[in-house]
């Protein structure tokens, strides 16, 4: 019996679609209701070391991966950077170095260059904290701390881990010139889910009797690990990747399937042919 071709093609084209459109994750926090009551989210750089070039390296990358974001988007800013010298930036959102970053966030400081802890008081979540490894000296280069800020501040909307290798959101970052990680369609469509998840949840009414928790969410970004870099290449072809390998999965059922019933024609035609007797 042959598999129906409109069967085929609808799973082959509900494949790509899936593939496409759910390959983000919104964070727990998110999925459980809290939600940011102000966008744009608005970051400070905390000072924590003595030296003013390191000092300004980090403010030109937040500054750079900001403006990457928000000119990605074209939503209007979702982020902004206050360089403000004289703000009281204590209950607000940050980004500082970590001296000691593996005692301090329990994260191995090997391996693990950054964090982001998102703190609520349900369903509010109150600010963002984001804490790079000072230890980790390849975060000294411009376009490393970059790709790693860009990377944080999605966690800190609420985007989770993306399973797209080529997503600004995978789990693992490739440095040093060789990333051909990007923001990809999958990623803008994630901040705009969790942008939309946001506007949604200001129309609820607080609970303004529950018992605030301040939980911490915490998502550290490790290095690569086992991970070949391929040669660099345009950002229209690292852009163009994720579309790519989203439409080569979902190719894979229409190929096996195809395959299948030529296998079934090719069988029956054999049993077909041995059935006919010569005349004699």
């Amino acid at each position: 019996m042959f598999f129906n071709i409109k069967f085929i093609l609808y799973l082959n084209f509900f494949t790509i679609f899936f593939n496409l459109g759910f390959t983000f994750e919104l964070t727990e926090d998110l999925k459980r209701g809290d939600f940011w009551q102000n966008i744009p989210l608005t970051f400070f750089y905390k000072k924590t070391s003595k030296d003013p070039t390191l000092d300004e390296l980090t403010k030109t990358a937040i500054i750079e991966s900001i403006e990457e974001w928000n000119k990605q988007l074209n939503l209007g800013p979702v982020w902004y950077f206050n360089n403000s010298k004289t703000a009281n930036i204590s209950n607000s959102n940050i980004i500082r170095w970590s001296e000691d970053f593996e005692r301090e966030t329990g994260y191995t400081a090997t391996n693990t260059m950054a964090i982001t802890i998102r703190y609520s008081t349900p369903p509010l979540l109150i600010k963002a904290e984001i804490i790079l490894n000072k230890e980790y000296t390849s975060l000294y280069h411009l376009s490393n701390l970059k790709l790693v800020l860009m990377h944080e501040l999605g966690h800190t909307i609420g985007l989770d881990h993306s399973n797209d290798p080529v997503s600004i959101m995978y789990r693992s970052l490739s440095l040093n010139n060789n990333s051909y990680q990007v923001v990809t369609f999958d990623d803008i469509q994630g901040i705009e889910q969790a942008l939309s998840h946001h506007i949604e949840f200001q129309l609820k009414p607080l609970n303004l009797n529950e018992k605030s928790t301040n939980k911490i969410m915490n998502c550290g970004s490790t290095i690569t690990k086992n991970y070949l870099n391929p040669a660099k290449e345009t950002k229209n072809w690292q852009q163009g990747m994720s579309l790519f390998y989203s439409i080569f999965i979902g190719l894979i059922p229409l190929i096996f399937f195809t395959i299948i019933n030529k296998l079934i024609a090719q069988s029956k035609n054999e049993k077909f042919t041995q059935n006919i007797k010569p005349r004699k």
